[in-house]
């Protein structure tokens, strides 16, 4: 039978879909404002003020909206480095006891290509022939059918790629809290938040494999610029630059912003500001 001859739920059960979240993971690259040694950057990346940042932002929107999707028919790995501080490790499992398809995933300091595979390859345990990936960064929030909206592409996105060689799927509507503000942006390329690598699983390909911004150089990419699917936040301890992301600007009224923010995300806006 033909790839695109499968019904939805046939080619649900073909695919699982799995995420990875970097959670001030120490790693040889990876990073674009690290430090160079290793005790260097265990020291920046787990600094109180630091984590004290990272823990509020993942808690109330990472967490928020991944405890929340439609369909909760997903695995997600949180990544950390082994040598975590203890009290970091007992409260972001305190976190996710009631995120059943959560895990911890610890791993020691190795080059970040080596890491994520070996990462996202404890994420994939249900053995299927097909990985949907996607990534988050512990600040970044998806919408509350992120996972629903990936799994009813499923069939036209396995359909495009003939079952053999890896796809993409980006959804480019997405809003940014920056400088005090919430502003929406169709992006102008993909952006790793609101991103999905479908791949056979012995191909090692997922949503890290390549920067985001190159993934549609690198294999066809399924873009769609609707529905509002992720909330991207800059703050004093990011990694990249402070600035939006390229692309058109929707007009959108702060109530539209908010009741989108309450609609899409279940967050409400003045608390999304006062992080």
């Amino acid at each position: 039978m033909p790839r695109s001859e499968f019904s939805a739920e046939e080619v649900s059960q073909l695919v699982q879909i799995g995420g990875l979240i970097r959670f001030s993971i120490p790693c040889d690259g990876g990073y674009q404002q690290t430090p160079e040694t290793a005790e260097e950057k265990r020291a920046m990346l787990h600094a109180p003020a630091r984590m004290a940042e990272r823990f509020s932002y993942f808690e109330n929107i990472c967490l928020h909206t991944l405890k929340r999707q439609t369909d909760p028919n997903f695995t997600i790995g949180v990544l950390v480095g082994e040598d975590m501080p203890s009290h970091y490790r007992s409260k972001l499992d305190a976190l996710l006891q009631d995120l059943p398809q959560a895990r911890v995933i610890a791993k020691p300091y190795m080059p970040y290509r080596e890491l994520v595979t070996q990462a996202f390859d404890e994420v994939f345990d249900q053995k299927t022939p097909f990985r949907l990936s996607f990534r988050l960064d512990d600040d970044d929030a998806v919408a509350l059918d992120f996972i629903a909206e990936l799994r009813a592409r499923l069939p036209h996105i396995l359909s495009l790629a003939g079952g053999l060689d890896p796809i993409g799927i980006a959804f480019l509507l997405g809003l940014t809290l920056i400088r005090g503000e919430i502003v929406p942006t169709v992006n102008a390329r993909p952006l790793g938040l609101g991103l999905g690598v479908l791949a056979p699983a012995g191909r090692k390909v997922h949503a890290l494999s390549y920067g985001h911004e190159k993934l549609h150089q690198n294999m066809p990419v399924l873009m769609d610029p609707y529905p509002v699917m992720s909330l991207r936040a800059f703050h004093e301890s990011n990694d990249s630059e402070v600035v939006l992301p390229a692309g058109r600007r929707p007009e959108m009224s702060q109530s539209d912003i908010a009741a989108t923010l309450e609609r899409r995300f279940a967050l409400d806006i003045a608390k999304v500001l006062a992080l």
